[in-house]
């Protein structure tokens, strides 16, 4: 794999554990926890989210007290599945329905 898609992974990687954050703070907890999935699956390849984790950590706390803990584990092993790109995509359809004018 060349640097430059390595470093684009990366950059995706942490996109989508900032969005997971804010999610969680902002009470769409079963997209945080789906978006959490997927970046804690794919989290082994990339190793300096670990510097992340307590804001992960603090985010899906969060959503964890407001959840029922099936319905967490639900999400968190849907997210768990999606590949890159479509945990990509997940985001990306987050963001522009947050941000769409209402």
């Amino acid at each position: 794999m060349s640097q430059d898609i390595a470093d684009a992974r990366t950059h995706g990687l942490w996109v989508r554990a900032f969005v997971m954050c804010g999610l969680g703070r902002a009470g769409h907890d079963r997209d945080a926890a789906v978006l959490a999935g997927a970046v804690l699956a794919h989290r082994d390849q990339q190793p300096a989210l670990v510097r992340e984790q307590r804001r992960l950590d603090e985010a899906m706390a969060q959503v964890r007290a407001r959840m029922e803990r099936p319905a967490v584990e639900s999400a968190l092993a849907e997210g768990a599945r999606l590949s890159i790109n479509e945990a990509r995509r997940f985001a990306r359809e987050l963001i522009r329905a947050a941000t769409a004018p209402t």
